[in-house]
């Protein structure tokens, strides 16, 4: 069955961190849409899904090779591979990816801090859950955050100028997409 991802793109900055952490209707000048359209700050935390999400494996089932394949960055290594996090890098640091499974964390305040850092965030479904995709303004980065009731698993790549792909988040969303698929 094939996966629909919805989007709506939203550019924010750290007035909409702040803006958010008090509340939208608090301060005056938070409001960054124009007054003839309707207010939207969509929360990612569903509150109709509480309890701990499903179990995730080791790096959220992606051995070395997928990532390697999927990336299209032949140099990635194994640095690091527990319950809750794995990490590929090449010689140096970089370029790198990554895998992150939080549990009990909530996913609006990773989303918060991409939006605060200046990066472009689109939200998303996937599988039918609340997510949110993150691309630096240089197009060199992207991350994407899936939330799973309580829980959240988050894949990130950075790549460098010479290997990046022509869409940064197309590889991200597959790990995340794979990651997915094999939590069902």
């Amino acid at each position: 069955m094939p996966r629909t991802v919805t989007a709506t793109i939203r550019r924010a900055s750290l007035a909409a961190l702040v803006c958010a952490a008090v509340g939208s209707g608090a301060l005056t000048g938070c409001d960054s849409t124009r007054p003839d359209q309707p207010k939207e700050a969509p929360p990612l935390a569903d509150p109709t899904r509480s309890g701990p999400g499903a179990f995730y494996s080791e790096c959220g089932f992606v051995n070395d090779e997928a990532v390697v394949a999927i990336t299209g960055l032949p140099t990635l290594q194994p640095i690091a591979r527990n319950g809750i996090k794995c990490r590929w890098e090449a010689a140096g640091g970089h370029p790198y990816a990554m895998f992150v499974w939080f549990r009990g964390s909530p996913i609006d305040r990773e989303r918060l801090g991409s939006e605060a850092s200046g990066r472009i965030v689109t939200y998303l479904k996937i599988d039918g859950r609340r997510a949110y995709m993150s691309r630096d303004p240089a197009d060199q980065f992207c991350e994407v955050g899936i939330q799973d009731n309580d829980d959240f698993v988050y894949w990130l790549v950075d790549f460098t100028a010479a290997d990046r792909p022509t869409d940064v988040c197309a590889p991200v969303l597959a790990l995340a997409n794979l990651t997915m698929e094999k939590a069902s």
